[in-house]
């Protein structure tokens, strides 16, 4: 065999040998990086009441997707500057994080499991809910996971400011009864009814984009309240149409 053959050969082998460690080292750092928690924050605001304004709550969902269990240490809430003339950096809007106060917020989750941490408010006096830009886990090593900064703000905020234009009542309190309401939320009529029997209540909503077909559909529901209270319909009949 030539020098020239063994020469190639040995180039061939040594190249050959530099693939073979690099993909075997892709695979290493590939497993390493996928046997490991990893963490994904999923806030969504859920409303207690019937009415407006919805006595929001917070639920910070964490979901653990990797290979590993994860303590959450902290949960923070990162705000951002009310007024974007005012208070600028360097062109962009400043933001603050705060924990939230909560020691209850420690938990851990197993691999492929989730907690939910509810919030009825901030903890601070002049920090609401819907001032919040996004949500901050960090885990016992001190690595942080972040939230899509949208999870329901606009609609919150909206509810809040939502102004009531109509309500109508039918019947007696404590026997048959039918409560309406109508709001108007930022660009949609949204019409709010509780339909009660005794004890039993049943509470709904529906959204319109149009204050016509608001109106009419509380036309609809008053006059299908009225056969409630009657007693001609049952709860659950009130609101099919």
């Amino acid at each position: 065999m030539s020098e020239d053959v063994r020469n190639t050969i040995t180039l061939g082998l040594a190249i050959w040998g530099s693939i073979t460690g690099t993909v075997a080292l892709g695979l290493r750092v590939i497993g390493h990086r996928k046997d490991r928690s990893r963490l994904l924050v999923r806030p969504e605001f859920k409303y207690v009441t019937w009415d407006i304004p919805p006595d929001p709550r917070l639920h910070v969902r964490v979901i653990n997707t990797g290979r590993r269990p994860a303590t959450v240490d902290k949960v923070y809430l990162v705000l951002q500057a009310p007024n974007i003339f005012e208070q600028c950096l360097w062109w962009c809007r400043k933001t603050a994080t705060i924990p939230f106060e909560r020691t209850e917020a420690t938990k851990e989750i197993t691999e492929g499991a989730e907690a939910t941490i509810t919030y009825k408010d901030t903890g601070y006096a002049n920090i609401g809910l819907q001032q919040i830009r996004r949500i901050e886990v960090r885990d016992k090593v001190g690595r942080v996971w972040k939230s899509a900064r949208r999870f329901g703000q606009a609609h919150l905020r909206a509810a809040l400011a939502a102004e009531l234009v109509e309500e109508k009542r039918c019947g007696d309190e404590g026997g048959r009864h039918a409560h309406f309401r109508l709001y108007k939320v930022a660009e949609d009529w949204c019409l709010f009814w509780r339909v009660s029997a005794g004890k039993s209540a049943t509470y709904s909503s529906r959204s319109y984009r149009k204050r016509g077909e608001a109106d009419r559909a509380l036309s609809t529901f008053v006059e299908r309240a009225d056969k409630f209270v009657a007693g001609e319909l049952e709860c659950d009949q009130v609101q099919q149409f």
